[in-house]
């Protein structure tokens, strides 16, 4: 795992120029990156200044983190 602050800030300026002309973006990212895809997404978001909110473990349908681990 390694950060990736300047791959996230280019990706930013790019979605950025186009914000405007569209509706949705759809952002994919690999865990091998920072270990957490979704928290990567996240911090793009904020680079982007759209608030998302990950869910919570607790949510409906969504497995524990150690759960997760064994699908591995």
């Amino acid at each position: 795992m390694w950060p990736r602050d300047s791959s996230l800030e280019n990706w930013a300026l790019k979605i950025g120029r186009h914000i405007g002309e569209t509706k949705h973006a759809y952002v994919f990212a690999a865990n091998h990156f920072e270990g957490s895809a979704p928290l990567t997404c996240q911090r793009l978001a904020r680079l982007l200044d759209i608030p998302i909110q990950l869910p919570s473990p607790e949510t409906p349908g969504l497995a524990a983190p150690e759960e997760q681990m064994k699908l591995l």
